[in-house]
């Protein structure tokens, strides 16, 4: 397995090197005006500049106090979103209206910024490159340095001390598990966030999910009208714009399980889980489920196993169950976050989509330390037979009552919950 895998790492960072972004780079500050066109102070271009390097960001203006910012930024579709970590840990979106070799250009509301930048050498881009990774890296907490690297060495460690700590069976711990997981999580988003054709293939598939999501909108506009409407006199109605994505996908999710697709996507995902971790067949089935389905339906795929699954296995299947989003609720994550554009659903769905996948190893690590398996398991990955309707519309139907269950619920814990924070 290990002769298999390694290859296949290396070719795929390898990809990190093939495809630039030329938004990244130096930029100087050449106007800061309205969109009228006024200027709204000026600007020193010698000194005042915006660098884009590697996921992260740092600008300084001396106009506004010597004003100097730093965060990690994320650019997609023309929507550049600044994560603010100094001065203030804040979020803001700004609109890309010009992006050249020379010039870029984006606008936040009704100010528009614009920059200017110079074509270097593949000499001086490498040196220029190099000095901006420096100069950012000297900012705690910007993008990749030593300091975040080791924030979140710290923070796997602690969790690890915890449960060991905690375990049922300290000695019986599979330390082989736990460090296969963990490769497991860091390949994996290492992937996603670093190899530029993967990213570019979950963009794709994020796109393609919120397209898919937003279908649910001609169904709630047939029945609740102009309530969906955000551009109405109303605005926008969470219970009549997000909700009725759940109870969509709720029963779309029943019908691809009653059609058989969901388990072959599910099997592949167990597969790897099995190999790379040494799970039993009910414990890969089952963490894979629930990174598609939600805690209540995934037993289903399991459940000739349940009976006879060990206290070890059970723990698994619930901690994963409690780690993964709901395909549901994935749903509505994405509309309540990405709100009525379109490019914001789709960089949420990127990270939900990524963060479901990385936490099925995380929560089998969890389980397994906290409850060491002691006892035979079976390794089959043999998924359940049983139907979850008599044909396609009794799928459709039964999904459709589970949804409907599920968003009466969460609207109705959103409600209990804002309020308690109201009162706080």
């Amino acid at each position: 397995m290990n002769r298999v895998l390694i290859p296949f790492v290396f070719f795929f960072l390898l990809g990190t090197t093939l495809w630039g972004q030329t938004i990244e780079k130096k930029w100087n500050f050449t106007s800061v005006e309205t969109a009228e066109g006024t200027p709204l102070f000026d600007v020193r271009s010698e000194t005042d500049s915006l660098i884009l390097n590697d996921g992260s960001f740092s600008y300084t203006l001396a106009a506004k106090d010597s004003l100097k910012a730093t965060g990690d930024y994320i650019y997609q579709d023309n929507l550049l979103v600044f994560f603010y970590s100094t001065p203030t840990d804040t979020i803001r979106r700004y609109r890309v209206t010009e992006l050249t070799d020379t010039t870029l250009r984006f606008s936040e509301n009704d100010v528009v910024y614009s920059f200017s930048g110079a074509i270097a050498t593949p000499f001086e881009e490498m040196l220029v490159e190099e000095s901006e990774t420096i100069a950012v890296n000297t900012d705690l907490g910007v993008g990749i340095s030593a300091n975040s690297i080791g924030r979140g060495l710290i923070g796997m460690l602690f969790l690890i001390t915890v449960c060991f700590l905690l375990s049922s069976n300290r000695r019986k711990i599979n330390w082989r598990l736990v460090l296969s997981g963990l490769a497991l999580q860091l390949i994996f988003a290492v992937l996603v966030l670093k190899v530029d054709f993967v990213a570019y293939g979950f963009d794709w598939v994020s796109r393609k999910v919120v397209e898919f999501l937003n279908i649910a909108e001609q169904g709630a506009l047939f029945v609740f009208g102009k309530l969906v409407d955000p551009s109405a006199s109303m605005g926008y109605i969470f219970a009549f714009k997000v909700l009725p994505t759940i109870v969509f996908f709720s029963a779309f999710t029943s019908l691809l399980y009653y059609l058989g697709v969901l388990q072959v996507i599910v099997k592949g995902l167990a597969w790897v889980m099995s190999k790379t971790m040494q799970l039993s067949g009910a414990e890969s089935l089952a963490a894979a489920a629930n990174v598609f389905i939600g805690q209540t339906e995934a037993p289903l795929v399991v459940k000739p196993y349940l009976e006879n699954m060990t206290k070890s296995e059970m723990l698994c299947l619930m901690v994963g169950g409690m780690a993964t989003i709901a395909g549901g609720v994935l749903a509505a994550f994405i509309a309540f976050l990405g709100g009525d554009s379109i490019t914001e659903q789709a960089i949420f769905a990127k990270h939900l989509l990524t963060a479901s996948i990385m936490s099925a190893p995380a929560a089998i690590i969890i389980a397994k330390m906290l409850y060491p398996e002691t006892e035979t398991v079976n390794r089959k990955l043999n998924i359940s037979k049983e139907k979850v309707g008599t044909n396609v519309l009794d799928a459709i139907s039964r999904g459709t009552s589970d949804g409907l269950r599920l968003a009466v619920n969460v609207g109705a814990m959103l409600l209990v919950f804002t309020a308690l924070m109201g009162v706080a």
